[in-house]
């Protein structure tokens, strides 16, 4: 599978208020009871990208050196010290891109753009360490080129559920509020 539409709906997990994390372990325990696989971690990372997602989502603003520096850069040095230096390496490049949100303002950090950036590239540097250090052998230069369509696909996904999210609180607020003023 190239990508989770399940990561398409982090902006949804994180905003169900204090149960956005729990809501995603219960949803990869159900999928995990339902499919009986045997191999959860080999076949299906069991939801740890997409709760990975969600707390980067949630929480990247408040510990931005937490997200944007210290995770990529242990996730790639072990990604790297368990591929060795080799053509696979290059897998873990994109990682490093994350360090240099830092340079924007605490605001840009917080915008929905960059949310959906932090949270596509925590699933994804998530979802290859699982697979590197539990998974079969895999060819990770061979993917390289596949990255930035996949992470843009998973980026736009977030942004649209995001909008329409966006769209029906205001929806609802203005609804609520109307009904509020024609009681009076």
């Amino acid at each position: 599978m190239l990508f989770s539409y399940t990561l398409w709906l982090t902006p949804l997990w994180s905003s169900l208020a204090g149960f956005g994390l729990v809501g995603v372990v219960l949803w990869a325990v159900f999928k995990y009871c339902v499919t009986g696989s045997n191999s959860f971690l080999l076949h299906n990372t069991g939801g740890l990208p997409t709760i990975a997602a969600v707390a980067a989502w949630r929480y990247s603003s408040l510990y931005p050196r937490l997200f944007l520096a210290v995770l990529p850069v242990l996730s790639t040095i072990t990604f790297i010290s368990h591929v060795g230096l080799t053509s696979d390496a290059w897998f873990s490049v994109y990682w490093m891109l994350m360090p240099l949100l830092l340079l924007l303002s605490p605001a840009a950090r917080a915008h929905v753009i960059t949310r959906s950036i932090i949270a596509s590239l925590t699933a994804h540097m998530t979802g290859a360490l699982i697979v590197c250090l539990f998974g079969a052998s895999v060819k990770w230069s061979l993917l390289v080129p596949l990255v930035p369509f996949e992470r843009l696909v998973s980026i736009v996904g977030m942004l649209v559920v995001s909008m329409v999210l966006n769209r029906l609180h205001t929806w609802a607020r203005r609804r609520i509020a109307l009904q509020t003023i024609s009681q009076c």
